[in-house]
């Protein structure tokens, strides 16, 4: 059998790449060296933030539209929410440049934002500012990927292969991935890499134009802190005076709060490379914030390491392969890919398809 699409790489975006494929009644074949959902790679840590106004640019915000779209349509095929529309809180000491740049970008782009004075659950300084995003909230991600891989899986001309690397070379006609443990061969008229940590390794050009960073995720006990969403306690983004960001969770039905670190990452050769140990080093960042932010909560319980494929500007890389337009990838999504998934999972389908994505991407390119 020869599919419409071969996809190598199922984590978040991979996984809605098939989804969009199968929604355009395309044949499509999916790769994966593990079994996902797993925690090798970034698509993990049971929740993702999902906030409207970014403060990287405003060339995300049609994509942050398309994607909110798109988690409504997951959550009503699922029968329940794993996107949550909660809202989430940004602050940061007034007129930080990251919390200002957020607030220019969603004005501009027409999202609605509000500017509140406190925070639910968080003791805010005085002298600090707060915004209320309407569209933010969080998304399940495990449960996510287990949902949408399961209904791609029930799709006509749908096949997984897992549990063994591949590679993929282009005959001048059809591309063709081979197993590596069996050798056995499948062909496909167009191809997307979805490649995640493991970006180096798979699309070699790339390798000058990213870095790996180990980062790390923490769950405290809630204690007698007011984190719960019943109390009106949101995901939340906080600017730091030192250029540190740091986001957070309301209490799971574990009563745990999720709290963790997006900037200052510390830099891996490889995936192979990544320390997954936790130490009190990583712990003091998040405990320093906690007892400065959030008062009562408990003792940090658990913790996790992620890592980040980050690109030199911190903005994603969308392309098509070199020498190929039947050929596209998704890379160096710097630590705030996975709520575009669905977007970006029909980009790169849309790129390697049709030669061309509906949403302009230009300001992803390789070559920018």
């Amino acid at each position: 059998m020869i599919y419409d699409l071969a996809v190598v790489g199922l984590g978040a975006i991979g996984t809605f790449a098939v989804r969009a494929a199968a929604t355009k009644g395309l044949t499509v074949a999916g790769f994966d060296a593990h079994h996902p959902p797993h925690a090798h790679g970034s698509t993990h840590g049971s929740t993702r933030l999902i906030r409207a106004i970014y403060s990287e640019g405003p060339y995300y915000v049609p994509l942050i539209r398309s994607a909110i779209a798109a988690w409504d349509e997951v959550n009503a095929e699922a029968g329940r929410p794993l996107y949550h529309a909660t809202g989430a809180h940004y602050f940061a000491p007034r007129s930080h440049p990251d919390l200002e740049a957020a607030i220019a970008t969603a004005e501009d782009g027409g999202l609605e934002l509000v500017r509140v004075s406190d925070v639910p659950g968080i003791a805010l300084p005085a002298d600090w500012d707060a915004v209320f995003d309407p569209l933010g909230g969080f998304i399940e991600v495990e449960s996510t990927l287990a949902f949408v891989q399961d209904e791609s899986s029930r799709q006509s001309g749908v096949a997984a292969f897992l549990g063994e690397e591949v590679s993929y070379a282009f005959d001048g006609e059809l591309w063709e991935l081979t197993r590596k443990n069996t050798a056995s061969k499948v062909r496909a008229k167009s191809l997307a890499v979805c490649p995640g940590p493991w970006a180096a390794q798979m699309l070699p050009f790339l390798k000058d134009h990213l870095r790996l960073e180990r980062h790390t995720l923490h769950w405290s006990e809630s204690g007698t802190s007011a984190t719960g969403e019943s109390q009106g306690f949101t995901p939340f983004l906080s600017h730091l005076e030192n250029g540190e960001w740091i986001y957070g969770f309301p209490a799971d039905e574990n009563g745990l709060v999720k709290i963790a670190e997006h900037k200052f990452g510390k830099s891996c050769k490889s995936i192979s490379e990544v320390d997954r140990d936790v130490y009190p080093s990583d712990r003091k960042v998040i405990a320093d914030f906690a007892e400065r932010f959030i008062p009562n909560i408990g003792a940090i319980t658990r913790s996790s390491v992620c890592p980040y494929t980050m690109s030199p500007d911190g903005d994603f890389i969308i392309d098509h392969l070199p020498g190929g337009s039947n050929a596209a990838f998704v890379a160096g999504l710097s630590g705030h890919g996975y709520k575009f998934a669905p977007a970006l999972g029909r980009i790169v389908t849309e790129l390697a398809v049709d030669g061309s994505a509906d949403l302009d991407v230009s300001a992803f390119r390789l070559g920018r």
